[in-house]
């Protein structure tokens, strides 16, 4: 299933309780990644934040792993990013 497919299917539902429940396994789908991520990376490995910021998506280097944030390093900046918006590239 495309991107788009999933978009039409979830903009067909109709019953707030159905969206309701949908956003609670999407959140915790999140949680769980970004989990299993915080095991999987190591400083120096090169990542891509997904941020809603207006810059959008930004590349940079793990400098160090907290408890639940990264340190990441994006054009000269250290910056506080939480597991959820790090992908390992």
């Amino acid at each position: 299933m495309t991107k788009e497919e999933l978009a039409l299917e979830i903009m067909g539902l109709t019953d707030k309780v159905q969206v309701r429940y949908l956003r609670s396994i999407c959140d915790e789908q999140i949680r769980s990644i970004s989990a299993s991520l915080m095991y999987n990376l190591q400083p120096g490995d090169s990542v891509r934040i997904d941020g809603n910021n207006k810059r959008g998506t930004e590349e940079g280097i793990i400098k160090k792993i907290n408890r639940t944030r990264a340190v990441v390093l994006i054009d000269g900046k250290q910056w506080n990013v939480p597991f959820s918006l790090i992908t390992k590239q």
